[in-house]
């Protein structure tokens, strides 16, 4: 079965490895992937433990767990991502949050939260801590309620599939 996060890899050999702790995202697009396979499965101690130290707060495991509950991911779709000089930052731990110049990655995230379906576009920031890849923050650039949409209309991904072929499927 081919992941969720749009890989178009075997799940068990993409981020299914991550969220089960066998491997280690060694990108901070691998992390922000395995981060959005976490969402849709669940899996909140995955999610928890892949923020860096600093953001995370004693009521972030609730939050997570609540919102886990209450949505029901469809589509992710990478836009892009910066990950300059990342060769040896893993081995280094050279990438905290002190430096200016961060890695990101830029992702919209396909939704639906009570019937609604929506899309969130962030721009995220990623450090390493204790040799892993961590998600520091993001930036929300776009947040869109399409609302309930008609199954023989155009899916608002823009995939060029109407909503049930696409996006609704996951559902």
């Amino acid at each position: 079965m081919l992941c969720i996060c749009g890989s178009k890899i075997e799940s068990k050999n993409c981020c299914s490895q991550f969220v089960s702790n066998d491997a280690i995202a060694q990108t901070p697009v691998a992390l922000m992937r395995s981060r959005y396979f976490a969402f849709a499965h669940s899996a909140t101690d995955y999610l928890v433990s892949s923020h860096a130290q600093s953001t995370r707060t004693s009521a972030l495991a609730q939050e997570l767990v609540d919102w886990c509950a209450v949505t029901h991911w469809a589509k992710l779709v990478v836009h892009s991502f910066d990950e300059q000089n990342l060769s040896d930052s893993l081995e280094k731990n050279c990438f905290t949050d002190t430096q200016e110049q961060l890695p990101t990655v830029c992702f919209s995230a396909y939704y639906f939260y009570q019937n609604e379906f929506y899309v969130m576009k962030e721009l995220s920031r990623f450090i390493v801590e204790q040799g892993q890849w961590r998600y520091l923050d993001g930036e929300s650039l776009e947040h869109i309620n399409f609302g309930k949409i008609g199954l023989n209309k155009p899916c608002p991904c823009k995939s060029g599939n109407k909503f049930k072929r696409c996006c609704y499927k996951a559902r």
